[in-house]
């Protein structure tokens, strides 16, 4: 009697929940066997010469319905047209792969067709695999509430989730323009024409960019998680999302330092989540007053723009280059940036602008003090970044070491107490406006000309210069002859 019960709740629990065929199932087959039919809980299969697709199933009141990916050890390589016809109380399915139409699969015989043959019990779509999401493959599945693709699909084709008015939830191996595309759009300013209102929560699981207006007047979403791979994020990504309240972002606070935002010059704010108050990391609202970065090589244009909260950053010595304007509207607030190299590594970093330069707003410290040296020696550095002492107006002498073969663009622009320097016969190359406006300066070089290499516009105040030829060294001191 027991045995009988237990046999009846099996029967029971498949009947009304679900079916999924298994990486291992055994079979009957024979080896003779090339065109057989199989059960596996509540779906049927065909073998094919390289492994197996789906024919049909044999409960037709299953909710849930699982297909992996393998059977019997071989690839499920197809899924015949209405192999799911007559699945009515379907909730939740999970496929392989989609290679076409959501309702070829049902019966329907085109894409116009996937209203009429997706059961409206069907809510939730899971893709396992495949490397691409066909055009109309979800077109007015209008019962969907969530749909979820994998890391490993490559594209997704026009109209894909176009009509599907009930989505909720929308997880995508990438974004790779902007959201109404996939939703039948022509451009970004119909996002809000073809983006569903009942969608509320976007997951980007891959991808190294976030176009811009890649979410522009999306009001509905509420919600968006960004993966730690993203490198850059454009213009207006999130403008118009009047009603998101968070972005998770899944790496750490210096990994989105590293971040760049170069496009926005003139709004900052409408894509910079860390600005807009909006970023959580590791599940909490980033709103951290004294930042620690490590382990990183750059800081991204507009990294901390607009972060009015931040008082003080630490910055390693890795950082080889700070980004344009990456500390934009926040300076008011900032008191102070701890940097971890020295000066002559400080003076190596290429900066996106003058105000990007800490040192010429007078809030760097090294080594826990303030820097304000009136006379620098650099040494063992091979290059002079851009904009490294942009402004600095406390500078009177900077000795350059012959180890350096270049000065970035603007390296000493507005130096205007900076009294003079010697450029050693190893700066093959200067950037334009090196020296503008150094009233003060007097220039020695130990070429006997201007190398080819120098912009011609690398002292464009025409301060005096002096070439080899016209002077030497008295103990250590540049002297005319």
């Amino acid at each position: 009697m027991k045995k009988l019960k237990l046999i009846v709740s099996t029967l029971i629990f498949v009947s009304l929940f679900g079916c999924a065929n298994s990486d291992n199932q055994n079979s009957n087959k024979s080896e003779n066997d090339t065109a057989v039919s199989y059960n596996s809980d509540c779906l049927r299969f065909e073998s094919v010469d390289d492994g197996y697709k789906v024919v049909g199933v044999t409960n037709y009141n299953v909710e849930n319905i699982y297909i992996s990916s393998m059977y019997n050890e071989k690839p499920i390589i197809g899924i015949e047209k209405g192999a799911l016809f007559g699945c009515y109380f379907l909730k939740n399915l999970t496929l392989p792969f989609i290679d076409t139409y959501l309702g070829y699969y049902f019966g329907a015989t085109e894409y116009r067709d996937n209203s009429s043959y997706v059961p409206e019990s069907l809510k939730t779509i899971t893709i396992l695999g495949g490397t691409s999401i066909p055009e109309y493959a979800f077109y007015e599945c209008s019962s969907l509430t969530m749909i979820t693709i994998p890391s490993g699909v490559t594209s997704i084709g026009s109209f894909a989730f176009d009509r599907c008015s009930s989505l909720k939830n929308l997880t995508l191996p990438f974004i790779d323009t902007y959201l109404g595309y996939y939703f039948g759009a022509t451009e970004y300013r119909d996002n809000s024409s073809y983006v569903p209102e009942s969608l509320k929560t976007i997951t980007i699981l891959g991808g190294t960019s976030i176009p811009e207006y890649a979410f522009y007047e999306c009001s509905s979403l509420t919600m968006i998680t960004i993966p730690s791979g993203v490198t850059s994020i454009g213009s207006f990504a999130f403008d118009g999302c009047s009603s998101l309240e968070r972005v998770n972002y899944e790496g750490t606070i210096s990994q989105w330092a590293s971040i760049d935002f170069s496009d926005l010059v003139d709004y900052p704010r409408f894509s910079n989540p860390l600005s807009m108050k909006k970023l959580y990391i590791d599940g909490k609202l980033f709103q951290e007053e004294n930042i620690v970065l490590d382990g990183i090589e750059e800081i991204g244009s507009f990294a901390f723009a607009g972060c009015d909260f931040i008082k003080t950053i630490t910055i390693p010595s890795s950082v080889k280059s700070i980004g344009f304007e990456a500390f934009y509207g926040c300076l008011s607030s900032l008191q102070r940036v701890d940097y971890e190299g020295t000066i002559s590594e400080w003076a190596s970093i290429d900066f996106g602008s003058t105000i990007t330069n800490l040192l010429s707003i007078k809030k760097l410290f090294i080594n826990g003090k303030l820097f304000q040296e009136e006379n620098i020696i650099l040494e063992g550095i091979e290059k002079i970044g851009s904009f490294a002492f942009s402004n600095c107006d406390f500078i009177k002498t900077i000795t350059i070491p012959s180890s350096v073969t270049s000065i970035g663009y603007a390296a000493f622009s507005d130096c205007s107490t900076l009294t003079n320097i010697t450029i050693p016969y190893s700066v093959t190359s200067i950037g334009a406006y090196a020296f503008e406006y150094c009233y003060s300066l007097t220039i020695y070089c130990e070429a006997s000309s201007k190398p080819s290499e120098w912009n011609d516009y690398w002292n464009p105040t025409d301060r005096p210069v002096y070439w080899g030829n016209e002077w030497h060294y008295d103990n250590g001191v540049p002297t005319l002859n």
